[in-house]
């Protein structure tokens, strides 16, 4: 069962009440059997980041939110003075019920002082409590308390699609970091391609990658020209899955046409590093004109770790590459 998640804020000087509904919730809820996390604002708001967003990012994140609406400020309308609440309080207010709704979003408020709140969130659902005498304002906030946890038992949590997307975005920057550059692919397979040395790129899309490499038979003769079409990234398991499309460069074979599905599995990187060196892999090799003839080859990685080695085959002769091949083949 998914935990509910409830955040209470309110200003400085009603931070003891704030804290006392968290206690009152937490405690209502547990005697509801519904596993929740009760947090104040001010464990939200660390200091590298603005007030705006750490908001927004408690608002992508929880289910309820409860607001501590008190006579803090005086502000003056025309000729009238009224008690108000301070604006930031009003805005946060705003925010929550624009990310969680007006049935997720309620105001604490003293039953027996005059507030003046904007017009628009009266219909808000409101826990009263009695500030005085002391010994009523616990009571009193228990006694709503347990009614805002029956209400929130029934709505249950909420699909929280964006705090679920960043997570992923997240993981999968951290991945792309771990796995983007050159590397090398040795295909442990008989015919005409024997290694590739390919690009591991961020895609314009956030969170994706492109492939694009070029394949070499044994003597370092380019046998092939290949790039992945559609990239899924698996980033908990170091996996990539991809579908690509390649052509032989060789004249009279321009016609011949491949495709086929890869996937490539990155061992962890080292301690002392964030990023992958080595890895696995396989991946179905098409032939177009003759589709029976389907082979799934088997391939290992290994990342490119000298650049001279990238300078000499992109410029470098064809019997300086075809020994840079060999050579990277036979110190596999």
């Amino acid at each position: 069962m998914e935990q509910l998640s409830i955040f209470v804020a309110s200003s400085s000087k009603k931070e003891p009440i704030a804290e006392k509904i968290q206690t009152s919730l937490q405690e209502e809820l547990a005697k509801l059997g519904e596993p929740a996390v009760v947090d104040l604002w001010r464990n939200r708001f660390p200091k590298s980041e603005t007030a705006i967003e750490s908001l927004e990012t408690v608002a992508e994140e929880v289910d309820f939110a409860v607001l501590v609406m008190s006579g803090d400020d005086v502000t003056v309308r025309g000729k009238t003075k009224a008690v108000t609440p301070r604006d930031n309080l009003v805005f946060e207010l705003g925010l929550f019920i624009g990310a969680l709704g007006r049935d997720r979003s309620f105001i604490a408020r003293d039953r027996k002082k005059t507030l003046r709140l904007p017009t628009d969130i009266l219909g808000l659902t409101v826990l009263f409590y009695d500030s005085a005498p002391l010994d009523r304002l616990t009571t009193s906030l228990q006694d709503e308390c347990a009614k805002l946890a029956a209400q929130m038992v029934r709505r249950k949590s909420r699909p929280k699609w964006l705090a679920l997307g960043r997570a992923a975005l997240a993981a999968n920057g951290e991945f792309c970091r771990a796995v983007e550059g050159w590397w090398w692919e040795r295909i442990n397979y008989p015919g005409a391609s024997a290694l590739s040395l390919f690009t591991i790129t961020p895609d314009a899309v956030p969170g994706g990658l492109m492939l694009e490499g070029r394949a070499f038979d044994k003597d370092g003769v380019r046998s092939a020209l290949w790039k992945a079409e559609m990239v899924r990234l698996y980033p908990s398991e170091r996996r990539i899955a991809y579908v690509w499309r390649g052509k032989h460069p060789q004249p009279g074979l321009a016609q011949l046409k491949f495709h086929g599905y890869g996937t490539m599995d990155f061992d962890p990187p080292d301690s002392a590093s964030s990023i992958c060196t080595k890895g696995t892999g396989d991946f179905w090799d098409v032939d177009e004109a003759r589709p029976g003839q389907t082979v799934c080859k088997p391939l290992e990685l290994r990342r490119v770790l000298d650049e001279g080695n990238l300078r000499l085959m992109d410029s470098g002769t064809v019997q300086e590459i075809g020994d840079l091949v060999r050579s990277v083949i036979e110190d596999w």
